[in-house]
């Protein structure tokens, strides 16, 4: 395992190495158990700053995360419950009568449960007929399956490059367009919806939200939307360290790593090794459950308003 994560973790390059390895044989040495035995890779990643990787085995997972103050705990727990609660879930609403609000929440769907999760992003968006711009709220978007996001989401990407990958070395790992309703990774198809919504979608404004909460693959949503014509980004910094591509690495049958292995980039070529930073930000209590009296989502209208642009 300390192998796999030296050869392919993308924060590993100018790690001092022989130092961690000397710390991890140290750590499972001592080891009583087979959770102390997790642990001391854990510290390898936290010796990386790596908190999207996690060990697991046999269905426990390990990871490590940044350390946060009281105060700012007692803020994100509630979030991460909710965006927790409203896993799958696509919330939809018409604000002054011309602006598609759409909550778009974390998504595990797997194999045959893809295609339905996929379509139920592209029903949402399109749901309520014509509409003069797009908020896309990410806030409590957890993450999970990318490829039902974006190509939930392709009215509105349109066609196109969107965003690649790459490891610590800078060479390029993964490449990612939309085309035609597909999100493509190297060229090979991921997941697809039909899109009810109109041609003109790809042209309108949209209004990305973001939040302390947002992370993986709501994180890379929103970056690849970055560089669209007439998108702009409100709200606060995502969750620092989580726009990494991941790949799965399997040791035997009960024990398998989940490991960083790229940096997402934009569809510029810009990198994003930490956070997503918003283009406007906008620190002040949210009101999700009515989006209407939202002050991150006022501002995104007066935006739209103003022509988005």
């Amino acid at each position: 395992m300390f192998a796999t994560i030296r050869a392919h973790d993308v924060h590993g390059a100018a790690a001092d190495w022989p130092a961690i390895e000397a710390e991890f044989r140290s750590r499972l040495s001592s080891a009583a158990t087979e959770a102390d035995s997790a642990r001391a890779i854990v510290r390898v990643f936290e010796r990386l700053g790596d908190v999207h990787s996690h060990l697991i085995v046999r269905g426990a997972g390990y990871a490590w995360w940044r350390p946060v103050d009281d105060s700012t705990l007692a803020r994100l727990q509630p979030l991460v419950a909710r965006g927790q609660s409203e896993t799958g879930v696509t919330r939809t609403a018409t604000l002054g009568g011309r602006w598609r609000y759409v909550r778009l929440s974390g998504i595990r769907a797997w194999g045959t449960e893809l295609p339905a999760a996929t379509q139920a992003v592209a029903d949402s968006l399109c749901s309520g007929g014509n509409a003069a711009g797009v908020i896309l709220d990410l806030r409590v978007n957890n993450g999970g399956q990318l490829s039902a996001m974006v190509a939930g989401l392709a009215a509105v990407f349109g066609d196109g490059d969107v965003g690649s990958s790459v490891d610590r070395d800078g060479r390029v790992t993964r490449t990612f367009a939309v085309k035609g309703g597909a999100l493509l990774m190297n060229g090979v198809e991921q997941a697809r919806s039909r899109a009810r919504c109109g041609a003109s979608f790809r042209d309108l404004p949209v209004a990305v939200l973001l939040g302390p909460v947002t992370m993986s693959s709501g994180s890379i949503t929103a970056l690849m939307l970055r560089g669209r014509p007439r998108v702009r980004l409100f709200g606060e910094p995502t969750a620092d360290g989580y726009t990494t591509g991941n790949d799965y690495f399997w040791f035997d049958a009960n024990t398998s790593m989940n490991l960083a292995t790229g940096v997402l980039r934009d569809r510029s070529g810009r990198a994003y090794p930490g956070a997503v930073e918003p283009d406007e930000a906008i620190v002040a209590p949210w009101d999700l459950d009515h989006p209407e009296r939202d002050p991150v989502v006022q501002r995104a209208v007066k935006w739209l308003e103003s022509g988005g642009k």
